[in-house]
């Protein structure tokens, strides 16, 4: 894991996280629920999410991230836990080209 100047946007603003969490284990990134309620994120759908407390039950939505100086169009989010930490996933790092050749 890595942290990452990323701005995170949404229908009624922006959120900027100095340091925020790129996390090429998760798939989806997460927004925690207190920042998607300020942006305007609004729930899609529903889904189960396997996490390491076991398969939980999360809400989609859609935001534009700015990883540095990459900014990609609307991708899938899960709204997370208020309070929680913003982690951008797999698909948005992959999307900026950040992946280290290993």
């Amino acid at each position: 894991m890595y942290r990452q100047l990323v701005t995170v946007r949404g229908p009624q603003g922006e959120q900027h996280f100095p340091a925020a969490i790129l996390d090429t284990g998760a798939t989806h990134s997460i927004v925690p629920a207190d920042v998607a309620e300020r942006l305007g994120l609004v729930p899609m759908e529903e889904m189960e999410i396997a996490t390491a407390a076991g398969v939980v039950p999360m809400q989609l939505s859609m935001a534009v991230f700015v990883v540095g100086e990459c900014e990609v169009g609307a991708y899938q989010v899960i709204i997370g836990p208020p309070g929680d930490e913003l982690s951008v996933g797999f698909d948005v790092i992959q999307a900026c080209g950040l992946l280290r050749p290993t």
